[in-house]
Formats: structure tokens, sequence, C-alpha cells
């Protein structure tokens, strides 16, 4: 094993014992989980944990570490013990502004960790402390999970609920959408233990079970222009481009239904396709690939399919479900919750949908300046999609494929919430994550991230001097990178 690897590892039994010994004592937890799926399958994992060993706790999904937020947990006088999942590494500032000396604090965390805070009671698992790439190699479901399989044996079989996370952050992204690192450590525990299969064929939108219309109309990564979210253009194309049969005795085929040969026409005219559109070569390329399977789920779940699961869970935390994303992330299958899920799946991709049409139908929301493209999207796209919206924009023939991607929505409580991606052609070159913090900052916002996706809230009606203070810094650190 790589030596940074077995470090790390041997922090995470070295920190599961402390953990270990709060939950004996029996004290209150507050477990506090980001909202996407990385953070909701972090929760659900860790969730997991303190229920099976009769611990009392609650489990709250948040968008940002706010000072309101740290201000209202300092005051919880029944809590003792408080869990930051998927968040927390980049906050150790604010955290420090606040008395948690009648708390014991974990985090639990993989992204870049603030540099030269150190918290006397803050218990930290970080793979980035150990040279472990938090952005590409582990997310922080998959942390989270070799802490808590690390102390209940009974939670390897949410092996595969630590990669949805990992998928959810797009690190299914090495050559044929493979996972590294950590991450596929676990995926091949989670395959050896019969949890997970994985399937090399064209990476659609639960491309096991869907109908073919339904895998080409849902599939959002990679977008397919004038075929994600359209129905009928997708009947059309399969019909008239491909010249399948879609069809088949026992009702709609699958992609597994088709033949080989039928396989090799589907992906040729897709390439066709979307070299005719301007689709960039990379979303191309991304189209064959690996795709993973949770044998334990029914054939026509949403959570079959990991990339779909992945999207279900985004769904849940973006459109005010977190707890169904927590609950199913705990292996809860009840009936009602599944059929919860197909709402709130259907809700999102229709949200989506709607907001990629209206990009297309108004050009003026999209400002293309020297250093980043920016959405100001206002009210016009729910700003809990934006995150989504703007890495769908990455790819697509929109926006210059060589710049940012910057995103802003008007959110709730006088905010406006901001999403940044960065081009591969700017990757290892500059910091987005350390963009956005420095710039929301300045315009008396908090932000943060990886270094190629990252986010932030900052105060309504700031948006201009915010997009005038990104170029400005995007320009001194572009420039510095090309020195």
């Amino acid at each position: 094993m790589i030596e940074k690897y077995e470090a790390f590892l041997k922090d995470v039994r070295e920190k599961s014992k402390l953990l270990k010994e709060r939950i004996e004592a029996g004290g209150k937890f507050l477990v506090v989980s980001h909202i996407d799926a990385d953070g909701l399958s972090s929760g659900g994992i860790f969730s997991y944990l303190l229920y099976g060993a009769n611990v009392t706790f609650t489990t709250r999904v948040v968008q940002q570490i706010e000072e309101s937020l740290l201000e209202e947990i300092s005051s919880l006088e029944d809590v003792e013990n408080v869990v930051f999942l998927d968040l927390g590494s980049g906050y150790k500032t604010l955290l420090s502004k606040y008395k948690f000396e009648d708390k014991w604090l974990m985090v639990i965390d993989h992204h870049p960790p603030e540099k030269g805070v150190e918290l006397e009671n803050l218990v930290e698992v970080n793979p980035n402390l150990f040279g472990v790439d938090g952005t590409r190699e582990i997310s922080s479901s998959v942390a989270t999970y070799f802490i808590v399989s690390s102390l209940d044996s009974t939670a390897k079989k949410l092996s595969g609920i630590a990669l949805c996370g990992a998928v959810g952050d797009r690190q299914d992204a090495y050559k044929k959408r493979a996972f590294s690192g950590l991450n596929r450590m676990v995926l091949e525990e989670a395959m050896e233990s019969g949890i997970v299969e994985r399937k090399m064929g064209l990476a659609l939108f639960g491309a096991e079970t869907r109908p073919l219309v339904k895998a080409l109309e849902y599939t959002l990564d990679p977008y397919l222009p004038g075929l994600t979210g359209n129905p009928s253009n997708c009947y059309i194309f399969l019909k008239k481009n491909c010249k399948l049969k879609i069809e088949g005795e026992k009702g709609p085929k699958s992609l597994n239904d088709l033949t080989p040969e039928e396989v090799q026409r589907l992906v040729s005219e897709l390439v066709k396709y979307l070299l005719k559109s301007n689709v960039s070569h990379d979303v191309i390329d991304s189209l064959v690939g690996y795709n993973y399977v949770l044998e334990g789920e029914e054939k026509h779940s949403p959570l079959r399919d990991l990339r779909e699961f992945s999207s279900l869970l985004n769904a849940c935390g973006r459109l005010g479900k977190p707890s169904l994303g927590i609950l199913l992330s705990m292996g809860v299958r009840h009936a009602k919750v599944l059929e919860e899920a197909q709402k709130v799946i259907s809700e999102y991709r229709a949200k989506i949908s709607k907001s990629m049409g209206a990009l297309e139908r108004d050009g003026r929301m999209i400002q293309r300046k020297t250093y980043a493209n920016y959405v100001l999207a206002g009210s016009a796209i729910d700003y809990r999609v934006i995150g989504t919206v703007v890495s769908i924009l990455c790819s697509s023939n929109l926006v210059e494929r060589d710049k940012p991607v910057v995103g802003l929505a008007k959110a709730e409580g006088g905010k406006i919430k901001v999403s940044a991606r960065l081009p591969r052609s700017l990757q290892g070159k500059v910091d987005i994550g350390e963009v956005l913090s420095v710039v929301a900052q300045k315009v008396g916002g908090v932000g943060g991230g990886h270094d190629v996706a990252a986010g932030a809230l900052i105060p309504d009606h700031t948006e201009e001097y915010f997009v005038s203070l990104m170029e400005e810094e995007l320009e001194r650190r572009i420039s510095s990178a090309r020195a």
C-alpha cells in the first residue's frame, strides 16, 4: 500500500478510538453534514453508527458553515459532541471564534484544511493532511466509511453508499470513469463482497434498468444538448438516427437488452450527434466507461445505479428533503421512503431541464468576461440547483470552455448562492476554492471548497462587485501561473 494511504488509515484508526470513547460515555451527539450527495451519504453512514450504538443524536444538514449556525450550536447545553461531515476543515478560524470548551468536536472532511489555524479540542480526520488528494482520491463519505466500519463491522454493507458520495463529487473521473486511490480500495472491497458490480458500457443515466428513451432523457452527466430533458427528441434519435427497436417482447428495452452491434450503432450515432452539437471531446470521451451497480437493490429502483442514486441524494438535499437522503444512506428501504424518492428525483430532473432551457433561451444570463463565464441567474434558476447547472455548463457550447464557470442565484435570507467550476485547462494552475474564499470574504460572505469546484454565500446586491473582484483575483492568479 502507498505510504500516504497507510499514514491516513493509521490516523483513522487512532481517531476512531477517540470517537468510540465518546460514544461509550453516552453523551448526546449533533451531526452536521453538507447538503450534497457526499454530505448526505456521509451523514447517513455516521447516523447508522450512532443509531446502532443506541446513542441519542440529531443529524442536521446545512449548505454552509456560517456564524449564525456556530453561535446556535455553541449555545446547545444538552449537546456534548458535535461532528461536522464534508465541511469544517476550511472554517477553523470561524470555529475558533466560538466557545466550544464544553463540547467535543470532530471534523471528517476532504476539503483542503485552512492553514495556520489549530484548535486544541478539535479531532480532525482529513486525507489532505497526509498528502492524499481529497478532490480526486477520496470523498468525505469514504473517509466517514473508514471511521464507521472500523467501529461497526455491519457497516461494511454501506461501502456502496460511500462510493455514491464519491460519484456525487465526480471522483469517478479517471480513464473510463474509474476510481482511484482510497476510493478504489473501497470499490475493490465492495466488489469482493458482492455489494457493487462494475460494468463497462455507455455511461447513461440508469443504463442497466431504465428504458432507452428515459436513459437518454435523464442523462445529465454528460449533458446531451437537445436530448437531455426532451423525451420526444430522444425517441426520434433512437428510431431515426440509430434505427433501433426500442420496444421488446416484455416492454421498453434498456441498454442491457441491445445486441453488441446495436450498442455500437448507438455509440456511433451519439458521437456524431455530439460533434455536430459542438460538445467538447472530453464529454464525448466520457460516454463510454464503467457503470457501477448496487447488487442488493431492486432492479428498477433509482438506488441500483450509483450515478442515479447520487443524483437522487443531490435532489434530496437541494429540494428540501435532506432527511430522506439520510434515511436512504442509512439503508432504510421502506415503501413510503422509496415512493417519496421517486417523486423527488422527478422534480429535480424537471428543475434542471427548466434551468438549462432558460439558459438556452436567454443568453443574456451568461456574461463572458476576460477570465471567467458568469451566470447571473437571479431568481430564474433555483439556487439549490445552480451548482448542478454550472457543472453541466462546463461541457456545453453555451460558455467558453477554457475559462471557469461561476453561477450566482438568489438564495434565502438575503443571500446569493455562488457555485464555481474550473476547466481542465486551468487545473493544477489555479485553485478556485481559494479564489472564492478570498473574494467572498471581501464582499462580506464566506466561501471555499476544492481546487476545481467550490461554493460561497455572499450578501444580496453584491453581484457586480463580486464579479469585478473575481476578475481581478483570477487575472492575478492566472498571470502568475503563466509567468
